[in-house]
């Protein structure tokens, strides 16, 4: 994760300063984050991808996360879309605890109703 931070930094030719200037962040966040002491939060992701021009789901590495049962293709989905549990429940209209319980596997066959909103709002990715 570091690296692709700092490669993509390094063709869009910022400094660490400039970079963190542009996604809204600490000088030494960006740095914390190239040497891997901190993993950025989703927001951050979304801000780090926005201010460098890259996906990310390439930036996080979101795109190899698991997708064997329910709650991790819903994650990753969310993940995908930059979205915190609390966003993808108010997108969906449904209650950030169950979206917190699907993505435990602690819910693993919703009701219809609450599957069709998960399928509108995060779309194809699911």
């Amino acid at each position: 994760m570091g690296q692709r931070i700092k490669k993509a930094r390094l063709i869009k030719e910022l400094n660490k300063k400039q970079l963190a200037k542009k996604a809204g962040m600490c000088d030494n966040t960006i740095i914390d984050y190239e040497k891997e002491r901190y993993t950025p939060s989703v927001k951050n992701y979304v801000k780090l991808a926005e201010a460098l021009d890259v996906k990310i789901d390439w930036l996080s590495d979101y795109d190899t996360l698991p997708k064997k049962t329910l709650g991790q293709k819903v994650k990753k989905c969310r993940l995908l879309k930059g979205w915190t549990q609390s966003e993808l429940a108010q997108r969906a209209a449904l209650d950030p605890t169950t979206i917190s319980r699907i993505e435990q596997d602690k819910v693993t066959n919703p009701d219809s109703k609450t599957m069709k909103k998960l399928k509108h709002t995060l779309g194809k990715l699911m």
